[in-house]
């Protein structure tokens, strides 16, 4: 028995690396697919976009396939990693949300092997599907998200219809473990990215919480439902979001995920912490084209799907939704034996400038959605104080 012990030790510690690197390569997509620059509200979900990564490189030749493996760090096949991952993902009864739906979109299904559609469907649930017509492939979408997203609409035109596009719809809708009283909700002043201070309702409640000091910024992490976490990564002030947005990587990602409360040391702090953070419903479409060539995914060279047509637009849209209570809940008092008195000395983490977050599933060890509150639309850029208008 003693000789399996220093296998069985290996392939522990092999699973715990790959679990880590679901979330590095997520960080990864999410950092270039949003320039460090951006200013704007968005929301993304990087474990959506690993998959769709996933799918595209099902379709490429060994070699080109292998090259993408290598950049996810996958050494098997890629559905013995990833099924189980949708299939948790799946489960929408235990306060956490994840309804998504995939397609690719072709001009001639005349290209695409049956065998590719088959599989993906089989082992993903995507579909590949004929363009035109265009109400066709938007039936279908809205259809399979279940009622939340009802206005998706496809915007091709003659002149872009001899390409395919990709869809990947997620609407995410988090609930905390421990919910917002709604008799704490106020309307406060949050300082936009654009200069200007925009009435916002805020989530607040004082409570016991984890949160620890970086050298530019504070991190507060609560529980939410299901297994998951949400992270908030506020700047201090005076300091700007691009530079915590370096911080937000690749590199740095492990750090975040495996600070515990069960050895508190140096900046770290469990204790009571007065809490106010703005009300989050964010929907946001982005697309991923240039940043998913980045990890040598050739999209104009998906063989089995689409031997060579070039790629019109690869697109994620993602709405989020976090408020003090799930849908169906009343959470209006906190119980007088629950409240704690508020010191001068007690720890306060009010977001009420730009911030950075994200949500971490603990069971998947994947990132179903991440982004940035700025207090400014989604879509929206801003250039020295002025506002233009550019699409997501």
């Amino acid at each position: 028995m003693k000789r399996y012990l220093p296998l069985a030790i290996v392939l522990l510690a092999a699973a715990d690396l790959f679990a880590v690197r679901h979330a590095v390569f997520e960080t990864d997509v999410y950092n270039r697919t949003f320039p460090l620059e951006r200013k704007d509200t968005f929301a993304f979900s990087p474990v959506s976009a690993e998959i769709d990564c996933v799918l595209a490189a099902e379709s490429l030749e060994t070699i080109p396939r292998a090259n993408v493996a290598e950049s996810m760090g996958v050494l098997v096949e890629f559905s013995g990693v990833y099924v189980p991952v949708l299939e948790r993902l799946a489960v929408r009864t235990n306060g956490f949300s994840f309804v998504s739906a995939r397609g690719f979109c072709l001009p001639d299904l005349t290209h695409c092997r049956a065998d590719y559609c088959q599989q993906i469907q089989r082992d993903y649930g995507a579909a590949v599907m004929p363009l035109m017509p265009v109400k066709g492939v938007e039936s279908w979408f809205r259809a399979s998200m279940d009622g939340e997203m009802e206005d998706f609409s496809v915007p091709v035109t003659a002149e872009t219809a001899d390409r395919y596009s990709f869809y990947d719809l997620v609407s995410v809708r988090a609930e905390w473990l421990e919910p917002f009283p709604t008799s704490n909700v106020r309307r406060l002043k949050f300082a936009a990215a654009d200069g200007k201070s925009v009435p916002l309702d805020f989530m607040s409640d004082v409570r016991v919480a984890d949160s620890w000091d970086e050298h530019d910024y504070a991190v507060l992490k609560l529980p939410l439902r299901d297994g998951c976490f949400f992270y908030a990564l506020l700047p201090n002030e005076g300091v700007d979001l691009a530079l915590v947005r370096e911080d937000f990587s690749s590199m740095e990602i492990e750090s975040f995920l495996t600070r515990t409360g069960e050895a508190p040391v140096g900046n770290f702090h469990r204790e009571p912490t007065v809490i106010a953070l703005p009300r989050l419903a964010i929907d946001c479409r982005t697309d991923m084209t240039s940043a998913l060539q980045s990890f040598r995914l050739p999209t104009s060279s998906l063989n089995r799907l689409c031997n060579g047509v070039a790629a019109r637009e690869f697109v994620q849209r993602v709405v989020f939704r976090l408020t003090e209570c799930g849908p169906n809940e009343t959470c209006g008092e906190k119980p007088p034996e629950r409240q704690i008195a508020v010191k001068d000395a007690t720890r306060r983490m009010i977001l009420n400038r730009p911030f950075l977050f994200f949500v971490f599933d603990g069971k998947t060890k994947t990132i179903p959605v991440a982004g940035q509150f700025t207090g400014v639309a989604t879509g929206t850029k801003v250039e020295d104080g002025k506002k233009k208008d550019k699409k997501s």
